[in-house]
């Protein structure tokens, strides 16, 4: 799984896949090295979705969660986090230790948001 998950947020994030159409959920099954003999049966297996589909009711019945990623933090609090990919891990990290900082212990703050397109300034570059 984590060489598929990967393949699969580049599909829909990136390539703007839709991630209904089976034959691309086999194909990147296939280019992440699993089993594919096995990944069609769990494909077609109803009792998976079932279970994704009662974890998703929980989520946004419980949490309020609208999208992914949406952490989920011990105090109760919660938000969801949308992030251009950062140029180094660093940058990533130290993002990221911010983030969750402000997101499990300042429960005031309601949304930061930044208008897109156009993306800020240099993101790209």
């Amino acid at each position: 799984m984590r060489r598929y998950m990967p393949l699969l947020l580049k599909a829909r994030h990136e390539d703007r896949k839709d991630l209904g159409d089976k034959d691309l959920l086999k194909e990147l099954a296939a280019q992440a090295n699993l089993d594919l003999d096995r990944f069609a049966k769990d494909l077609d297996d109803r009792t998976t979705l079932d279970e994704i589909a009662a974890s998703h009711k929980e989520a946004v019945e419980e949490r309020g969660v609208f999208g992914t990623p949406t952490f989920v933090f011990e105090n109760g609090a919660s938000a969801f986090l949308k992030l251009i990919r950062p140029k180094t891990p660093e940058q990533a990290e130290k993002a990221f230790d911010s983030l969750v900082d402000v997101m499990s212990n300042d429960i005031f703050v309601g949304e930061v948001k930044r208008p897109q397109p156009p993306w800020p300034k240099g993101v790209f570059d």
